[in-house]
């Protein structure tokens, strides 16, 4: 072993002169050790151009990872609905999916875009704005699972270890889905996904000056929340268009923060009013939902009021029913509880028929004193009769 102040013997030198070795590397067994010996430099010395300038990291960080880049495994792909379902925090995935909502304003969240498969939807994040990720491009992803105020999402980051890569810059942008107000507030099912929805707006929220939320009903009374992030081109004026008592419809992605669950506009251009009616079902589900028992009414009439609320269940399961046979469903069953009759209280009550058709028996005590005292009686009377006569003759 050679000493530290051992003089320099090329014959001995294990790493000539003129010679560095900055890293090492040796199979041990099913994996790699790495060995540095030397201070590497950073990048003060050494210019590193990142994606984020916030995130310039030394020389070590870039060695490091490409470390890990050389034992790196490649990732099945995984739908995103079981991303969602049952990726836990921490848990890495790679997906493939359509942008549903990209990187470049002004309609494009912050450092944040949305993908969507034939399974659902999901938030990437971080995405620099300004990173030519277009609505309809197929990106594949690797990150792992996050959340953000409730939203579920897939991290990555610039490392190289977790990324979102555009696999197909081809503009082929989905449809949005659909959703009754009852299924947009089921963010377990629907979370992530590219949704259209309608109702009758019933609340708004303006925050300086700026449409910021807002409530929509449906016919069945159920409510929903609206939101649009402030700066989600602001310039467009909605006021003419999102009003009390205006029937609306807005696309965007179904979004979970500390408000709730809710519809996260990508575009305040795909506000628009409705200029078809929303037929008002409330009152007409209201009667079914609170039908009167039977107690105390006679059957009669309690079978027209059964028949009438049938009949608006009907109308109501219809999706297609007009406000006229809604309001004819609602007046039939209000008529038909109106004519419900009592039962009179005080009727007789009418005795079986097995003991109306029948003779009832009298009972036998054993004593025929009655029957003998008659008997004499009429044998005295039938003599007296008899001397009546002979005394006449």
């Amino acid at each position: 072993v050679l000493k530290a102040d051992t003089p320099y013997d090329e014959a001995t030198a294990v790493v000539k002169k003129g010679d560095v070795t900055l890293l090492a590397v040796e199979q041990v067994g099913r994996g790699q050790v790495f060995t540095a010996g030397t201070v590497f430099l950073s990048n003060f010395e050494v210019q590193a151009e990142m994606d984020n300038i916030y995130d310039l990291q030394y020389i070590n960080y870039n060695i490091v990872t490409n470390i890990l880049d050389s034992v790196k495994v490649s990732l099945p792909i995984t739908s995103i609905n079981e991303v969602r379902q049952n990726g836990q925090i921490g848990d890495v995935y790679a997906v493939e999916g359509i942008v549903t909502v990209g990187s470049e304003s002004p309609n494009a969240f912050f450092d944040t875009i949305y993908i969507q498969d034939e399974t659902g939807g999901i938030n990437i994040f971080p995405v620099v704005n300004g990173s030519k990720i277009l609505v309809g491009n197929k990106v594949r992803v690797i990150g792992y699972v996050d959340e953000y105020q409730g939203d579920k999402e897939l991290k990555i980051g610039n490392s190289g270890i977790y990324s979102c890569e555009v696999i197909d810059d081809t503009i082929n942008p989905l449809a949005p889905t659909e959703l009754t107000l009852l299924q947009a507030n089921d963010y377990n099912n629907y979370g992530g996904l590219l949704a259209k929805v309608k109702g009758l707006v019933t609340k708004v929220n303006v925050v300086d000056g700026t449409l910021d939320s807002y409530l929509i009903k449906d016919a069945q009374g159920t409510e929903f929340r609206v939101f649009i992030d402030g700066y989600i081109n602001p310039e467009v004026d909605l006021s003419d268009v999102v009003k009390v008592g205006n029937s609306v419809s807005a696309i965007g992605v179904i979004y979970n923060n500390p408000d709730g669950v809710c519809l996260r506009v990508r575009d305040r251009n795909e506000i628009v009013k409705v200029t078809e009616t929303i037929v008002d079902k409330i009152a007409l589900q209201d009667l079914i939902t609170n039908m009167i028992s039977s107690d105390g009414y006679t059957e009669d009439s309690y079978q027209v009021y059964v028949d009438a609320i049938n009949k608006g269940k009907e109308v109501l399961a219809n999706e297609q029913a007009t406000q006229e046979q809604v309001d004819v469903a609602f007046s039939s069953i209000k008529a038909a509880i109106a004519a419900l009759q009592k039962k009179d209280t005080s009727e007789v009550v009418p005795l079986p028929d097995s003991i109306n058709n029948e003779k009832i028996p009298a009972v036998n005590t054993g004593d025929n004193s009655n029957y003998e005292f008659s008997l004499m009686i009429c044998s005295l009377s039938l003599m007296g009769l008899l001397l009546i006569r002979k005394k006449a003759s």
